[in-house]
């Protein structure tokens, strides 16, 4: 079978002429002695919003990378997206609800901040001792994370540049400008999951509804909003019963309301089936909700009051499934505490016509879609994890009300320097799983690819699993086994994950070991 013709649109062309000017000739033998000017200069990873920008490498990483360059024999033993990591009870949602980090697990699927569902491919061992800090956001969340930490942050800049920064360079940023961000995520985009009550008549008889049966209390002016509303959807509604203890306010039943609550178990809790469901089907329930407990002030603001912890949590998770900013504050009173959710969007939350034209005065401000810091302390160290996602720009949703967080990597520069610029070497990218693996290979070829051509080795083999260049360097992805290097005489080993074994023989008896990486650092040490 014929070979397939490689793709030259993204690789170089094997044993291509290349006529260099003197400053290529220059910065190609500066690259080849110097793998951190390679790769500060000329290597690009993928921004979430700027797409392909420069690699600004950490001081530890710097360190890492001159010891692999100047050793031939270098053994590192590191926790992959080492110290970029949050304590082990930070909330992290999932399809089936919140679940704290440290429960977690590769394959569990969590959400980016385009909304969308987001494989985990990595997780890191629990590690201890890392400098921890406390950090506040002003609409009330608050994460412990190291210092190393990494956060895509919004500077109060004419420019309003998005730059990527560790925790402690955000702490210093923010004694800076006192007004940094975070970009609220998208909409999450969970399944269309059927709903088990109509959203909207739900909604309603939760804010409004007695707990007992199906009877709704509103205001006259608004009755018949809710007749015309509810038909619509299938329900048919008695006649306004006029409160006598009050004026201008009484009920109406629905039809069949109570027997379908009763049938389905609901209660005045809203049960997860009705927050993992579509986008509309939760804007028809914050509508409900909104119509009957909620207020839309004069200037647009939205308010949402309830008496239950529980329930009020729960209609910020809603809110914040639906990309929107909330603040929860506690009003004390002589009976009990009245818990209060305040929000601007521009999202039609309400369907009621005297509240959507005092909604209309909301401008799409840019505060309205951010989270503003408020407070980063120094804290005492805890336990903390750091995972990975498999979606592009690294970026997962932490925290109840779903802050954008980051995760990354800077092993796929010295893997392409090192394969690039030193013929004839043989490099194995293992990992438990395969997936791991191939995401190295991706961040190879992305940084690859969008290098200067003067730079770029030629390629021979080019595809998700091997990369090999015509100067008989070669780069192979496999998953961990027994088998994993057998048939190469690899010159760097990449493993991620698990307790890799090696065979070696011992200089003295000659005898053939079998030792994990682990043992053979401490052999070699």
């Amino acid at each position: 079978m014929a070979r397939p013709k490689q793709d030259t649109t993204v690789t170089k062309r094997p044993y291509q002429k290349t006529a260099f000017t003197r400053t290529e000739y220059r910065q190609l033998a500066r690259c080849v002695s110097d793998p951190m000017y390679f790769m500060r200069k000329f290597m690009k990873i993928q921004h979430p919003l700027k797409g392909a920008i420069p690699f600004k490498p950490y001081p530890f990483q710097e360190h890492i990378i001159k010891s692999f360059a100047d050793n031939r024999f270098t053994i590192a033993l590191t926790a992959r997206q080492m110290g970029k990591s949050l304590a082990l009870d930070t909330p992290i949602l999932t399809p089936d609800g919140f679940v704290q980090l440290g429960d977690l697990n590769v394959g569990d699927t969590i959400y980016g901040q385009n909304g969308k569902p987001a494989k985990i491919n990595f997780i890191t061992d629990t590690m201890y001792d890392h400098k921890c800090y406390t950090v506040k956001f002003a609409h009330g969340e608050t994460f412990v994370a190291d210092e190393g930490h990494l956060w895509n942050i919004r500077l109060p800049t004419r420019k309003g540049e998005i730059v990527t920064v560790d925790t402690g360079k955000m702490k210093e940023l923010y004694a800076k400008y006192k007004s940094i961000s975070i970009e609220i995520s998208k909409p999450i985009q969970f399944s269309d999951n059927e709903t088990i009550i109509e959203p909207y008549v739900f909604g309603c008889w939760l804010g409004d509804g007695s707990s007992s049966d199906g009877r709704i209390t509103c205001s006259k002016d608004d009755y018949y909003h809710y007749a015309d509303k509810f038909n619509k959807k299938g329900f048919s509604v008695s006649e306004f019963r006029p409160d006598k203890r009050r004026t201008n306010t009484g009920n109406f039943n629905v039809v069949g309301l109570r027997s379908k609550l009763r049938i389905n178990g609901l209660s005045k809790k809203i049960p997860n089936s009705m927050i993992f469901t579509s986008v509309e089907n939760r804007l028809e329930l914050l509508r409900g909700l909104m119509d009957t407990d909620g207020t839309v002030e004069k200037n647009g603001v939205c308010r949402f009051y309830q008496s239950n912890k529980e329930f009020i949590e729960q209609v910020r998770i809603l809110l914040s499934s639906l990309g929107i900013k909330s603040t929860l504050r506690v009003k004390k009173t002589y009976r009990k505490d009245c818990f209060i959710l305040t929000f601007c969007t521009t999202q039609k939350v309400c369907s009621i016509p005297r509240k959507l034209e005092r909604m209309s005065e909301v401008k799409n401000h840019p505060k309205n879609t951010r989270f503003y810091i408020s407070e980063i302390l120094e804290t005492n160290s805890v336990p903390v994890r750091c995972l990975q996602v498999d979606n592009k720009d690294h970026l997962f949703l932490a925290g109840k009300t779903l802050v954008p967080t980051h995760n990354t990597t800077c092993a796929a520069g010295f893997l392409l320097w090192k394969a690039m610029f030193t013929p004839d070497t043989t490099i194995l990218v293992a990992a438990n799983k395969f997936v791991q693996a191939l995401e190295i290979m991706d961040r190879i070829r992305y940084a690859y690819e969008n290098m200067p051509d003067f730079l770029r080795a030629g390629v021979t083999e080019y595809n998700k699993g091997t990369l090999t260049f015509d100067n008989g360097s070669k780069i192979v992805s496999r998953a961990t086994s027994t088998d994993a290097g057998r048939g190469l005489s690899i010159t760097l080993l990449y493993c991620l994950g698990g307790k890799t074994t090696v065979q070696v023989r011992d200089k003295i008896t000659g005898e053939i070991k079998e030792v994990s990486l682990e043992e053979l650092y401490d052999l070699c040490d």
